[in-house]
Formats: C-alpha cells, sequence, structure tokens
C-alpha cells in the first residue's frame, strides 16, 4: 500500500526526454520540442527549490517500453504517487502501460494535463480502463487543467 512508501527510504523518479515534447498525431496543441529543458536545467531547479538530490533518480529519454524496462532493472518499487505530466496522448499511453499495472489501492495519481483537452491525458486513461477493466479510481480534485485520482482497485495485471 502507499503507506509503506512513506518514511526515509521515499524516492522520487523522474522521466524526461530533456527534447521537449514529440510529435503527436492526435494533439495538436503542442509542437515537437515545446518544453525543452536539458537534464543539467532540471537537477538546477530541483536543487534551487531545496530537493535532496540523493533521493531523486532522474532518467533522460522518450517514454517508451525500452526505457521504462531498463529502468525495471534497477528500480522496482510500488508507486505512492504517479504525476503524469506528459501532455500528448502517444506519451500518457506509454506511462499508463509501465505504472498503471503496478498501481495498488491507495496509490494516487495526478494528472497535469487532464482538462481541456480532446485527446491526450484523459483519453490514455479511458483507453487505460477499458484494457483493464478490473482498474477503478476515485476522483480527489481539480488543479488548474490537471486532476486528481486515487485508485481503488488495482488492474489485476501485474
Amino acid at each position: 500500500t502507499t503507506r509503506q512508501c512513506r518514511g526515509n527510504d521515499f524516492m522520487f523518479y523522474g522521466f524526461d526526454s530533456c527534447e521537449g515534447l514529440p510529435e503527436s498525431k492526435l494533439d495538436f496543441n503542442w509542437k515537437n520540442g515545446d518544453y525543452k529543458a536539458d537534464q543539467e536545467e532540471v537537477e538546477q531547479s530541483l536543487k534551487d527549490h531545496g530537493n535532496d538530490l540523493s533521493k531523486i533518480v532522474l532518467t533522460k529519454g522518450w517514454f517508451s517500453k525500452e526505457l521504462f524496462g531498463d529502468f525495471r532493472k534497477h528500480h522496482v518499487r510500488t508507486p505512492a504517487i504517479v504525476t503524469i505530466d506528459s501532455d500528448t496522448f502517444e506519451s500518457c499511453a506509454e506511462v499508463l502501460d509501465f505504472w498503471g499495472p503496478r498501481l495498488v489501492p491507495g496509490s494516487v495519481v495526478l494528472f497535469d494535463d487532464y482538462y481541456g483537452v480532446d485527446y491526450g491525458e484523459r483519453l490514455a486513461l479511458d483507453r487505460f480502463k477499458v484494457r483493464y477493466p478490473k482498474f477503478a479510481e476515485k476522483h480527489l480534485f481539480r488543479f488548474g487543467g490537471g486532476a486528481a485520482y486515487e485508485v481503488i482497485a488495482a488492474s489485476g495485471a501485474h
């Protein structure tokens, strides 16, 4: 459960292409390369905001089965909180393909760009739920264009 993930062993895992957003076949709100920031900029921003970098693992690369497969070889944990700020449908679908089956009741998922876009993160979650009908979530709150959900039933696909 998420309660077991609290304490001194709590880690933050971040993923970023460091090349901005990829091209999307569905989302036209974003351009290829939008929001580009290199890894050094991200690390400096984390330091500037008082974060302990010894508790943060940043993985550079495009969201893909290969990226997450390599990550899984070194870091396998049950996620307490998954924040998805992938903007595009394709990227969010890759994130849900990896993290979705690892979510447990009590896990919290934050979608940064859930509202106001016809496709993107909302469509990726809808398609995930079709593939995993045992998965169920409860809406917690809305923040800006984002939405927070608590997992109430796991997908059964781990």
